[in-house]
């Protein structure tokens, strides 16, 4: 026993010795810094070392060098009261630092965090640095200053190229600035400027900012940006201000954040965090307690992301709370928009008196709905988006009453819809019914425009589709009302009727239905025909090329003839009148919009094709007709006869077949009028006949103009060819060369 407690003794005072040479001999610092420094990654090395570890201590050009940085001190002077250690805090009076350098000669990138809770084990009463420097590349950071009761600090930095800290980052960065206060709630203060920043393509030409960080509790921080030239989700700004306000108050382990910012004027943001049990930033698993708060009045920036839509107006109020932790959080919002508008001008509408309403609830939905009006008319949406889903897929219903769907010049359209909505993953999916009480339908008229003849082929032609941003999957009962007017090309009528209109992704629009006209005319060579029978048939094919049965009808007085004789049988007869008789004469249309086939008719028949169709022009028959007259109906045949696609009588087939000529038409003829030295086009009437092999002959004289040309064209070869050209204001010839390509 007396042996145990012996050796007891002996370890005590090892132990005892061992402590006491460390600790409070200049040897025993020495060796601890030797150990120490064994125990490093990289090489230190210190030229001197004075003091006891336990008291205060002095080291002399301390050099530390791994592969990629080296720093060097100067000089470090600390004096320190070991008392501390009983409360669990390192006690500091006096640390001073010289010249510090701090060179980075590669940039390493580490998953893991800085732990920075330590710092809170140390009370530093007084610090002095003389001038720290931090290089990496061109990129440098100076520091100087001294913590006496204060701090009393400035510092620089200059990175001319941000790219070094980050590959999505680009841009130079110049800053200065000072820190004063209290030990452990400084005051910083600094002014920034920032050139051809990009960052995840956002872009910003010059920044400009100063900067206060007020630790004091209850103090308040602010940051005023200044940008200029900057483009933002698409959008270009001039000039733009970012003013923010706030302060962060540590209440013993919580960490409270109080902001509030203005944003270009119009956007306000005010937000209170709390960390209930913060420990720094970068952890992901701490509780959060928030509630941010958005107001704006100014929504241009929804152009950015709905294009119909111009000349946003409103007022937005969205809040937002979250709960949970950063990683997890629990978000819920509400949004609200009051006395919004915009324009939609593709439809030429106004939408306005927008008021929505959205709230969340614990399912992780957005349940919002609201009222708008357009026009006269007024409707009501209603809808969820689901926020527990990446995509955030959206339905919703929209009801309305003799909504302004289009008001354009020659399209003006009320609806009233009763439709359900869903887009998700890039699919649009619409249901319901749609009414339309009111149409004026009155597009431009083209007939009098001048196209070259069909056999002239565009090559590599620009395709102008338009396509859409996303897939259409479309089921709709549409129902035309009582007002539908149409005024197209001479038509007047008011159309009816209903369809059943299916679309898939990927797929043409098909029908199921019938439209058709009511009291309609259609107005020819100032003669007007009354539409008897106009049905558009939807079948089950696309939405474009619906069947055809449409009649259109004259009314005319036909001249009867007899003849009698007072004598023999052999006598001639003398044509005497013998009255007139009613009879309709008319157009009739069948098979389909891409294949239609079009006859001339009479009631009670029996009327040739040239005189239905004369009477449909002149309104007597063609034996009555003049020679001008004769070209006008041989432009109605060849009107009628829709470019050849068409099951037309072709009556002008006859007469070329007769004359054995290779060209019968009517067409455009160009005329150069050399006193004004403009070229002007006018209807002609186009006879053409191949005399040989390689000459043609034509001869175009003018319906509505006395002008008239004889035109020669002989082939030399396959890409040369001779022509001549003889009329009423000049003559000319030309050497003409083709290419001919796929």
């Amino acid at each position: 026993m007396r042996m145990l407690s012996w050796i007891f003794y002996l370890v005590l005072i090892a132990t005892l010795s061992t402590g006491y040479f460390f600790t409070c001999t200049e040897k025993g610092l020495q060796k601890g810094i030797s150990l120490f420094s064994d125990a490093l990654p990289g090489k230190l090395s210190i030229k001197s070392v004075s003091g006891k570890l336990f008291s205060d201590f002095t080291l002399k050009n301390v050099r530390y060098t791994t592969p990629d940085k080296t720093i060097f001190l100067s000089t470090i002077h600390l004096k320190w009261n070991p008392d501390g250690l009983i409360i669990k805090k390192i006690i500091i009076d006096n640390l001073q630092v010289g010249d510090v350098a701090i060179n980075i000669t590669s940039h390493t990138t580490s998953d893991s965090t800085v732990d920075l809770t330590w710092l809170h084990y140390f009370l530093i009463k007084r610090f002095s640095l003389n001038h720290f420097t931090c290089q990496y590349n061109q990129a440098k950071f100076d520091f100087q200053g001294e913590l006496n009761q204060e701090w009393n600090a400035a510092w620089q930095a200059n990175i001319p190229d941000l790219k070094m800290l980050s590959p999505a980052l680009s841009g130079a960065l110049i800053g200065t600035g000072k820190i004063s206060g209290q030990p452990f709630f400084p005051i910083i203060t600094s002014e920034i400027k920032a050139t051809k920043l990009i960052l995840a393509k956002q872009k910003i030409d010059e920044m400009t900012g100063k900067i206060l960080l007020n630790f004091t509790p209850y103090s308040n921080s602010s940051i005023a940006l200044i940008i200029h030239n900057a483009e933002i989700n698409k959008q270009k700004f001039k000039k733009l201000a970012i003013n923010a306000d706030g302060n962060i108050i540590r209440k013993k382990r919580a960490l409270l954040i109080d902001l509030k910012m203005l944003f270009a004027e119009h956007y306000a943001l005010a937000a209170y965090v709390e960390f209930p049990r913060f420990t720094e930033f970068s952890d992901f698993t701490q509780p959060i307690d928030a509630k941010i708060n958005l107001t704006s009045d100014h929504l241009d920036l929804l152009t950015n992301y709905i294009s119909e839509i111009s000349h946003p107006e409103g007022m937005l109020e969205g809040t937002f709370f979250v709960t949970g932790s950063i990683s997890e959080p629990d978000i819920a919002l509400k949004i609200t928009l009051k006395n919004g508008q915009c324009a939609i001008p593709s439809l030429g509408i106004n939408l306005q008196n927008i008021n929505l309403q959205g709230d969340s609830n614990q399912d992780k939905q957005l349940i919002f709905d609201g009222t708008f009006s357009s026009g006269r008319g007024a409707g009501k949406i209603k809808g969820d988006v689901a926020l527990s889903d990446a995509t955030f897929p959206i339905s919703c219903n929209i009801e309305g009453d003799h909504l302004q769907l289009v008001n354009l010049s020659e399209y003006k359209m009320t609806a009233s819809p009763n439709v359900k909505l869903h887009f998700e993953n890039n699919i649009l999916q619409i249901q319901g019914k749609l009414s339309i009480p009111e149409a004026q339908i009155t597009p431009k008229n083209f007939s009098n425009v001048v196209t070259l003849p069909s056999e002239v082929i565009f090559v590599d032609k620009p395709t102008n589709e338009i396509a859409l941003p996303f897939d259409m999957d479309l089921q709709i009962h549409l129902q035309l009302g009582d007002k539908i007017h149409i005024a197209y090309d001479n038509l007047l009528t008011d159309l009816k009727g209903e369809l059943e209109i299916t679309e898939h992704p990927n797929g043409s629009a098909t029908a199921v239905g019938e439209l058709y006209t009511t009291d309609g005319t259609y107005k020819a060579y100032g003669k007007v025909l009354k539409i008897q029978d106009g049905r558009l048939i939807y079948s089950g094919g696309t939405l474009i090329n619906p069947g055809l049965n449409i009649k259109a009808v004259k009314a005319v007085k036909i001249v009867s003839v007899g003849g009698k004789s007072n004598f023999s049988e052999s006598t001639p007869l003398i044509p005497v009148y013998d009255g007139t008789d009613s009879a309709f004469v008319g157009i009739q249309i069948t098979g389909t919009f891409e294949n239609r086939t079009v006859t001339l008719f009479s009631n009670p028949p029996g009327l040739s094709q040239n005189d239905i169709l004369s009477y449909l022009v002149f309104g007597f028959p063609q034996s009555q007709v003049s020679d001008q007259q004769n070209r006008v109906l041989l432009s109605a045949a060849t009107a009628l006869n829709f470019g050849g696609k068409d099951k037309f009588t072709n009556v002008t087939d006859a007469l070329q077949n007769t004359l054995g000529l290779t060209e019968l038409n009517v067409g455009s003829m160009e005329v150069f009028n050399p006193a004004s030295g403009k070229v002007s086009s006018t209807t002609a009437f186009v006879i053409g006949k191949k005399l040989a092999p390689n000459l043609y002959a034509n001869y175009s004289i003018g319906i509505f103009e006395p002008v008239s040309t004889l035109n020669l064209r002989y082939q030399l070869s396959k890409h040369f060819a001779i022509q001549s050209e003889t009329g009423t204001i000049g003559k000319g010839a030309d050497l003409l060369y083709s290419i001919e390509r796929d």
